[in-house]
């Protein structure tokens, strides 16, 4: 039904203004549309700025974990662990 009232109301204004409107329409949502690709290139360079830090802090570190690392990792696992099976038993 809306359709067929704005068939209408398209028919009393005639074509032109018809074409006008759309013309206009068309050209905000292509200047949305403008808009949101600006700002989603900014938001992707933005992100790769960010990562590029946090791969030149990790690459600081290198491959693998240092030593006292590995030592306190270690440590609280098996902390955890013995925990664990002491609640158990008791």
């Amino acid at each position: 039904m809306a359709g067929r009232a704005g068939a209408h109301e398209a028919a009393g204004r005639g074509v032109g203004a018809l074409s006008e409107s759309l013309e206009v329409k068309v050209g905000r949502l292509d200047e949305r549309v403008t808009m949101l690709e600006d700002r989603f290139d900014q938001h992707c360079a933005d992100q790769n700025r960010s990562l590029e830090k946090i791969y030149a802090k990790l690459d600081k570190f290198g491959d693998r974990p240092t030593w006292p690392v590995v030592t306190i990792i270690s440590v609280l696992s098996s902390l955890v662990v013995g925990l664990a099976t002491w609640v158990l038993t008791h």
